[in-house]
């Protein structure tokens, strides 16, 4: 049975997907709205009072855009609310960098291209 997030149910519970395909669009108005906001950051009382622009669970997109690379600090703002700042944004990987990270993963697992190469 699917839920209203594409989950499903199964005999232990609810089984978690994939995010839904509009979180992409969250994070980028959350993203936004940081950098609009600048040192002043935003409360998160802010982005769950417009779920349709946030979505309903806005610390999950601060959460994804955090692995994503993005510096966001957060701190405890009275007893109910939680305040949000950009402090920075992830630096591009060089191209170089990323294809010596590719050939390091390549011959760690053995694949047979690389076989007997050093790294």
């Amino acid at each position: 049975m699917e839920t209203y997030h594409g989950e499903r149910k199964t005999s232990k519970g609810i089984e978690c997907g994939k995010p839904p395909g509009r979180t992409h669009s969250q994070r980028m108005a959350i993203l936004c709205f940081l950098r609009e906001r600048g040192a002043a950051g935003v409360l998160g009382s802010e982005l769950y009072a417009e779920p349709c622009r946030f979505g309903r669970s806005p610390r999950n997109r601060v959460s994804e855009l955090r692995k994503a690379g993005f510096r966001i600090v957060g701190a405890a703002r009275g007893t109910a609310d939680w305040h949000y700042a950009l402090i920075a944004e992830p630096q591009p990987i060089p191209a170089s960098a990323k294809w010596k990270a590719l050939r390091k993963k390549a011959i760690d697992i053995e694949l047979p291209l690389f076989a007997g190469v050093a790294p």
